[in-house]
């Protein structure tokens, strides 16, 4: 998976399993602080297609289970940020 951390403040460890996917995508990652997200994924013309805020309490683990059954194959770019910080990756799907 090919994660960029543009600012490690108060998220970590982004992972994407498994990649590529066909129906379930598993992202997990690490809040140091407690924070309220948002994580959202676009398609390759740029194009929202999920989108979910998220709370988290402060050093935890948190878990995202995304349907994916409904996507067409392609590459997707998700996000996962904080007002302090940001990830981004890319999600391959195949049928």
């Amino acid at each position: 998976v090919g994660v960029e951390e543009l600012n490690q403040t108060s998220l970590s460890h982004l992972v994407l399993a498994p990649n590529p996917t066909s129906d379930v995508a598993l992202f997990t990652f690490y809040s140091q602080y407690t924070d309220d997200l948002i994580f959202q994924v676009f398609d390759i013309l740029g194009n929202l297609v999920f989108t979910e805020p998220i709370s988290v309490a402060a050093d935890s683990e948190k878990r995202i289970n995304m349907n994916t059954s409904s996507f067409v194959e392609g590459v997707y770019i998700y996000k996962l940020s904080s007002p302090s910080s940001k990830f981004t990756g890319r999600m391959v799907i195949n049928k």
